[in-house]
């Protein structure tokens, strides 16, 4: 995938999916989610391996805004019902506040990719505030 590729793009594909990931967690009124619930497409595998989707919420647990309860099989057929960690919010103001952070800094960098690179990053926000990745149709809007 053309996104993953070079640093820019990994990082706005790992902030896309970690913003994905929390604003899952505060949706669900158990407060808990996988990385399978902000997956686009469950049948399609990545092209570039999706090793990047670990970082998304191992960085998020570092930062001590969800933890891991447990695990589940994964949904996604490219991973066999291999196991996957369920993940659960441990602070909705912390994680409103990171959100905001998150996505200034998603703004940020989509305003220092390059202008061949910004024609990948056009539409990330949708009309309720969500931040997606349209280019890459393994996350979920």
């Amino acid at each position: 995938m053309a996104l993953a590729a070079n640093g820019a793009g990994r990082q706005i594909l790992i902030l896309t999916a970690q913003i994905a990931l929390l604003e899952a967690v505060r949706r669900n009124p158990s407060r808990c989610t996988t990385t399978d619930d902000i997956t686009a497409d469950l049948m399609a595998k990545h092209s570039d391996g999706g090793r990047w989707r670990g970082t998304v919420p191992r960085s998020l647990a570092v930062a001590g805004l969800i933890k891991k309860i447990g695990t589940v099989n994964s949904s996604r057929a490219a991973r066999h019902s291999g196991y996957l960690a369920q993940w659960q919010g441990v602070s909705d103001s912390a994680i409103d506040a990171h959100l905001v952070t998150l996505r200034r800094e998603l703004n940020e960098l989509k305003t220092q990719s390059s202008s061949a690179d910004a024609g990948l990053f056009a539409g990330f926000e949708t009309e309720s505030g969500r931040t997606v990745a349209p280019a890459d149709p393994m996350i979920k809007e």
